[in-house]
């Protein structure tokens, strides 16, 4: 599923991993709230981390009342992390203004130490909160939509991860509709192009998250046992980043 670089990693034993794509719009946070919750259901101590200015992980997880509180209180140090009901915790670097990128990666790298897996909810660009992100990941995530411009962005997202240290663990096809014809030729064009790297299953569209964000829980909670392939996608994946890194004795 990961595909090496030929660059040694000195990062923490905990597996962090960027979920990242510079174009917005193709399920990051989506993504990295879903895979939370599915991880630690498979009984993994999880930290969802918002990078994004934007705190659209923030507000998927908890009201606006929280999250003023979030902005307004931030200082030079770095906030804490939040419990959410679901079992995952969210630590909130939105809004927060280091001195330096380094000072991102110091505290990400430091709660390491406090859980079994990081995940991070990258910026829709390669800013320095981006950077920052890779270079405290081990490995990367890159959820895309089976559309033109999301699939054209993936060229130079990984043009600047081979200069790095992190492993790919995979490209994820959200908000698919099999019905469409231009996704299903897209898809298509992201297995030629991209084989090696391409994950499994798709993610098949779902107005259940919508739904569920607006009441600041997953989708899981919201959808309760009903079946779901978006869900049941999003659980595939879960197991195979577990499986990825039971391999590399993590």
């Amino acid at each position: 599923m990961a595909k090496s670089r030929s660059k040694t990693s000195s990062h923490t034993t905990t597996p962090i991993i960027a979920i990242v794509n510079n174009k917005g719009g193709v399920g990051k946070t989506t993504t990295v709230a879903h895979i939370a919750y599915a991880l630690q259901r498979r009984g993994k101590s999880v930290l969802a981390v918002d990078m994004d200015s934007q705190a659209n992980l923030l507000m998927h997880f908890f009201p606006k009342k929280i999250v003023r509180e979030e902005r307004e209180g931030q200082t030079a140090s770095a906030p804490n992390p939040l419990h959410h009901k679901s079992g995952v915790d969210v630590l909130a670097l939105s809004f927060w203004q280091p001195s330096t990128s380094a000072d991102f990666i110091r505290v990400i790298q430091h709660y390491a130490e406090e859980y079994d897996i990081i995940l991070l909810d990258c910026p829709p660009s390669l800013e320095e909160r981006t950077i920052a992100a890779l270079d405290a990941s081990e490995s990367v995530l890159i959820p895309t939509e089976a559309e033109h411009f999301s699939v054209e962005g993936i060229k130079t997202l990984l043009a600047v991860l081979e200069t790095r240290t992190v492993k790919i663990l995979g490209i994820l096809v959200t908000k698919f509709n099999k019905k469409t014809v231009a996704h299903t030729h897209l898809l298509n064009h992201l297995h030629n192009t991209y084989g090696d790297y391409m994950m499994q299953p798709v993610i098949a569209k779902s107005d259940t998250f919508v739904s569920a964000s607006t009441q600041s829980m997953t989708a899981f909670e919201w959808n309760g046992t009903r079946k779901n392939a978006a869900l049941e996608g999003y659980e595939e994946v879960a197991e195979s980043i577990l499986e990825y890194h039971i391999a590399q004795g993590k």
